[in-house]
């Protein structure tokens, strides 16, 4: 990310996004910048690799984009 906020290596990680995003919509409050640009850059890059995971892991990054994006969890 530009401001330095995430690691560059965590771009080819697909875990580490998973869990990063999957935390950071979890643990949202309003106005955390951070918990939003977590949420940010973790959709983006997850979403930019969705066509290179195996299909396993394709579903369940589907499911938590699909399933905390919409059940609104923010705290």
């Amino acid at each position: 990310e530009q401001s330095g906020r995430f690691s560059e290596n965590l771009r080819e990680d697909v875990r580490g996004l998973l869990s990063l995003y999957e935390a950071s919509q979890l643990a949202s409050c309003e106005g955390e910048t951070v918990l939003d640009e977590a949420t940010a850059f973790s959709s983006e890059h997850l979403r930019a690799r969705i066509g290179c995971m195996d299909q396993t892991m394709s579903r369940q990054v589907q499911h938590a984009i699909r399933f905390l994006s919409t059940e609104g969890f923010a705290g």
